[in-house]
């Protein structure tokens, strides 16, 4: 778990999570972009630092470049800007960046994308675009995408795959009363879309931005126990060269037809403490404010699991 009071770089972060997930990432902010240019073949990351005007300079570094390579010969640069709040935005900053790589990779198209992660809603605006015009004509027109996550509402992503959405479902808009709610619901679906060293990654972006405490934390663990059981042995078959056995988020190959909702063979016998388990967690979640639709769906148990037991009679 990230701390909330402990040295975290909100860039760096949001700068491994495109580093660690460029496919997803790119899906996600172009999501029409495969229609356009053709199927995606490689993604790499040229450079960061920006060339200087003199050598005086400060050094001038754009947040993401990316270089997408397409089958049909096409390329595509995406210019990604990180912004924790809309004060730290430039948009003059932003075109003398657009402007030196459209230099640098002459002949290239290139696409200016600015995410803000802040919460604010803001009461006005930042500036969308440069119009510089006189004579009745334009002489320069500098526009840019923006992403603001807090924005679009985190129920569209329920059934979603890419896994970079989970990891930002924190930032996106929800009542905040349910941050918990949303923090177990990234943790199961990250725990099916990824593999385990991402997982742990991952689940301290989603702590730090749901604002989850060390409870919380052991609760979520708790929860995901499965999950995460299951993805420590997709990790395994992995690294084993056993791959193949995997598709779809479920066990198949060397485990075909022992994964049906729960772990079967050598655990059986097993469930009754895995159910007694899960009705100790429903029990937390349920204490922390989880509303009962939920608890059911994240932990599968029914609503007849959570009916107290009469009293024997004497």
């Amino acid at each position: 778990m990230t701390d909330n009071n402990d040295d975290f770089s909100h860039d760096s972060a949001f700068k491994n999570l495109v580093m660690d997930f460029p496919e997803e990432t790119v899906r996600w902010l172009l999501p029409g972009v495969e229609h356009f240019f053709g199927a995606l073949n490689r993604i790499t990351f040229p450079f960061q630092e920006m060339v200087k005007h003199k050598l005086s300079d400060q050094g001038r570094r754009a947040d993401i470049v990316m270089m997408l390579e397409f089958a049909e010969g096409k390329s595509l640069l995406p210019l990604i800007e990180h912004k924790g709040d809309k004060y730290s935005f430039s948009v003059f900053k932003l075109a003398h960046y657009t402007l030196d790589l459209a230099e640098y990779f002459n002949g290239i198209p290139l696409i200016p994308i600015v995410v803000f992660t802040d919460e604010a809603q803001w009461r006005e605006d930042i500036e969308r675009e440069i119009r510089i015009s006189s004579f009745h004509k334009t002489w320069l027109h500098f526009v840019f995408a923006v992403v603001k996550l807090n924005v679009h509402s985190v129920e569209l992503i329920a059934d979603s795959t890419n896994p970079v959405k989970h990891i930002l479902s924190p930032l996106m808009k929800y009542p905040r009363d349910q941050r918990l709610e949303v923090a177990a619901a990234a943790y199961v679906k990250l725990s099916r879309l990824t593999d385990l060293p991402r997982f742990e990654k991952y689940t301290d972006f989603i702590d730090k931005y749901a604002k989850i405490d060390t409870e919380e934390r052991r609760a979520l663990e708790t929860l995901v126990h499965g999950e995460e059981r299951v993805a420590m042995m997709k990790q395994y078959w992995y690294e084993n060269g056993k791959k193949e056995g995997w598709q779809g988020g479920k066990l198949e190959g060397l485990l075909e037809g022992k994964l049906e909702g729960k772990l079967e063979g050598k655990l059986e016998g097993k469930l009754e403490g895995k159910i007694d388990g899960k009705l100790e967690v429903a029990g937390k979640m349920l204490a922390k404010g989880f509303d009962m639709p939920t608890v059911l769906e994240l932990t599968g148990l029914s609503a007849e699991d959570l009916k107290p037991e009469p009293p024997e009679s004497a």
